[in-house]
């Protein structure tokens, strides 16, 4: 009686410690992992499925190299995708097996804002990290969409910097087909040139369909445009900026894109143009202003005679003393 109860309680023993084993490598193969914070991994092309759960296991993301590679054997040894992966806090060994199955990548974003340079926009791609590739040349000015573009990490930046490209081209053949009959400039390339100024002029949105008939008017009537941003440009050709307040000297300094001593428009864009840039340029607002200035608020004023327009520099030199001598910016 006494063997029986000792084996029937080595039994037990062995059953309660199998189960106990059971539990806790069910719980270790569908519970949560150990990572304790977001962590980005990339992995490469061409490696092995042992070899991601070495560097899973390395890094904390699973707790066990075998128990990944028993997941992913049960899952149905799905191929393991390349690329950039965020693994959450905890997440479980079956959320990475489908995670990794499915390519759910980290999407990166490059943001290109309106009126930047070609030269500074390749400077900023140059910057990437996550872009890999030899940095472009520059392309032509006023020749790259403005806009946030998606990527993947290992991207090359030939291959953004052609999106941007591509993207300006159809933004332009778009704005082009919806112009307005009768405009003073003739060809799509001179349209983005009107654009960029515009774009430089004035960022306020209801603001750029009346600044492109302000240059419209003047173009009309032979008026030189007198738009200081393409003096800034004709002095950096966009590669840095200006670092300070334009000058007489500046103004009377004779180059391609000084639009105070030439009349028309400057032989090419000073900048990159956004969509609605494009679409005032195309579509200038009819109106009979000949002048504008800033207004002391982020926005113009515009008037039709020059007698109108000295009143409004006056106005606005007053405003820019009263908010200079009570310390405003």
């Amino acid at each position: 009686m006494r063997t029986i109860a000792a084996f029937v309680a080595f039994v037990f023993i062995l059953l309660i410690g199998g189960g106990l084993a059971v539990s806790f490598f069910a719980s270790s193969l569908n519970g949560p992992g150990p990572l304790d914070h977001r962590k980005n991994l990339i992995v490469p092309k061409g490696v092995s499925v042992s070899a991601i759960g070495r560097e899973l296991e390395r890094e904390k993301v699973v707790s066990s190299r075998t128990l990944f590679l028993f997941r992913h054997w049960l899952d149905g040894k799905p191929p393991l995708r390349a690329g950039e992966y965020q693994f959450r806090p905890h997440i479980t060994l079956r959320e990475i097996v489908a995670m990794m199955s499915k390519g759910n990548v980290v999407v990166r974003k490059f943001s290109m804002p309106e009126g930047r340079s070609s030269a500074e926009v390749i400077a900023a791609l140059a910057q990437e990290p996550a872009l890999t590739g030899e940095v472009p040349p520059v392309p032509p000015e006023g020749s790259l969409a403005p806009d946030t573009y998606r990527f993947f990490h290992g991207d090359t930046r030939k291959k953004l910097a052609d999106q941007m490209q591509r993207d300006m081209r159809e933004l332009v053949d778009s704005a082009w087909i919806q112009r307005t009959p009768g405009l003073p400039y003739q060809t799509p390339r001179e349209l983005v040139v009107m654009a960029s100024i515009i774009e430089k002029e004035t960022g306020v949105a209801d603001e750029r369909a009346r600044v492109a008939g302000v240059f419209v008017n003047r173009l009309k009537k032979g008026m030189p445009l007198q738009s200081d941003p393409t003096v800034i440009y004709g002095i950096t050709l966009g590669k840095q900026p200006l670092g300070r307040a334009l000058t007489y000297a500046d103004l009377d300094k004779p180059t391609p894109y000084n639009t105070y001593q030439i009349r028309g428009m400057p032989p090419g864009p000073i900048c990159n143009p956004g969509k609605a840039s494009l679409l005032a340029a195309a579509n200038p607002e009819i109106h009979n202003y000949l002048y504008f200035v800033a207004d002391g608020y982020g926005g113009h004023k515009f008037a039709a005679t020059l007698d109108e327009h000295e009143r409004n520099v006056i106005a606005y030199r007053k405003i820019m003393k009263r908010r200079k001598e009570a310390g405003e910016k």
